[in-house]
């Protein structure tokens, strides 16, 4: 089965509350064993909302990996951030130990929460 990691931090516009992101890897796995998907990591332009990638355990992408650009959003410090996914870039089969992406909200479900 597949595990939930962290891998950003927002706060929703509608809600106002916080929520947390999480990408779905493998059980048991700090690498992708197909060599695709390299984690994913949060810069907070402030500095106070940073998550660091959970397979690096840093700001950073594996070595051989591309940093992908995934989006901007705002964040608890009132700041805006940078999320990033490392992959690399390459026509293999679909298939991998990366399994999509959540976001959570502290309070719980609401019409935002995706």
């Amino acid at each position: 089965g597949y595990q939930a990691v962290e891998v950003g931090r927002v706060l929703n516009p509608e809600s106002k509350c916080g929520a947390t992101q999480f990408a779905c890897i493998l059980q048991g796995y700090k690498v992708d064993p197909l060599g695709y998907w390299g984690g994913a990591f949060q810069n907070d332009d402030c500095g106070r909302n940073n998550v660091k990638n959970p397979l690096t355990g840093n700001y950073s992408c594996p070595l051989g990996y591309s940093t992908i650009s995934s989006g901007r959003v705002f964040v608890e410090s009132h700041c805006g951030a940078s999320q990033f996914q490392c992959l690399v870039l390459t026509d293999k089969p679909p298939f991998a130990p990366y399994g999509g992406g959540f976001q959570k909200t502290d309070i719980g479900p609401v019409s935002d929460n995706r």
